[in-house]
């Protein structure tokens, strides 16, 4: 039997695939001793493990992400994105010459999970399905939410620090957290500019357009590196916003990054004429997302995404990528 997940509702964008991330896992200075037992707290309730986990099955590619900056590969990995090896290519050399289960698409299958006999079932990144969980949690001890976060969209911090407490790595999933915020500190650092102009982020479907709250992942890279958020966006109260193109220059910014949906910036442009008619468009600051690398906001994946938007945005402002 299959269970369908919410994680699969955005496609996989055009555009090449870009090289490698070249990234050593993290070490834990003080991990769990491998006989001991490990309590993870979250959505769900406990959960005690018994001694830290081998055989690894990942469910978001979130979860994937982190155990593989933590040193461990899975054995089993379910992502919604088209990776023909179950990553994006900022964890490929993480995942080295192994050749875990993959599974694509929205749905994934618990007789195949069981199978593989793990030890733990990483869902993090997941939803709050009670009734899933159960089920999960009925073939091996399954990490599901933290607590107090939203279904597949757990914060970064929350989810990252969980998966590497249940994986007897806590303070190495803590310096994960860190160096990433540490590096959007560093590239502020190099572009003093960013801290003088507004950003924000917008989803742009063929059937309309989605603004985001300050807390949304891309807004908060956005925030790291110096950028001043908008209006518009600190508004937004709840997950999202659906933004009519007559009321686009409510969420305007002098820096706009948005995911155009397997199109290009400029069938966007023509679809929405609002938005070319807007400053961040004729001062040529409007940054399609070619890539699924904020989708997947995991520590890997952000750090790539930055590497490859900062220079873009750096060279739209007459300044060194």
């Amino acid at each position: 039997m299959a269970h369908r997940t919410g994680q699969g509702s955005r496609p996989a964008p055009g555009g090449a695939p870009a090289r490698g991330l070249r990234v050593a896992p993290a070490e834990d200075p003080d991990p769990v001793p491998p006989d001991a037992a490990i309590t993870v707290e979250h959505t769900f309730g406990t959960l005690t493990l018994p001694r830290a986990p081998a055989r690894v099955v990942t469910l978001t590619t979130r979860d994937t992400d982190t155990a593989l900056a933590l040193g461990i590969v899975p054995v089993g990995i379910h992502t919604v994105y088209p990776f023909e090896t179950g990553v994006g290519p900022w964890s490929q050399d993480l995942l080295g010459a192994a050749q875990p289960e993959v599974w694509h698409g929205r749905e994934f299958s618990y007789e195949a999970i069981a199978a593989l006999r793990p030890d733990v079932i990483l869902n993090a990144n997941g939803d709050d399905d009670a009734a899933v969980h159960e089920r999960l949690a009925g073939i091996a001890p399954t990490v599901g939410l933290p607590r107090g976060q939203v279904p597949f969209g757990a914060s970064l911090d929350s989810s990252t620090t969980l998966v590497a407490q249940a994986l007897g790595k806590p303070e190495a999933g803590r310096k994960l957290v860190d160096d990433l915020n540490g590096h959007l500190g560093a590239v502020a650092a190099e572009h003093p500019r960013f801290g003088e102009l507004t950003a924000t982020y917008l989803d742009i479907h063929t059937s309309g357009m989605i603004a985001y709250p300050d807390d949304h992942v891309v807004n908060q890279v956005l925030a790291g590196l110096g950028f001043r958020m908008t209006a518009g966006s600190a508004g937004i109260t709840g997950a999202s916003q659906q933004v009519s193109p007559e009321r686009l220059g409510d969420y305007a910014a002098d820096v706009i990054v948005a995911y155009p949906f397997d199109r290009t910036l400029a069938e966007v442009e023509q679809q929405v004429p609002t938005l070319a008619a807007l400053d961040a468009a004729r001062n040529g600051r409007v940054f399609p997302l070619d890539d699924l690398a904020f989708s997947a906001s995991s520590v890997l994946s952000l750090r790539y995404g930055i590497d490859r938007l900062v220079p873009e945005i750096a060279r739209s402002l007459g300044e060194a990528a």
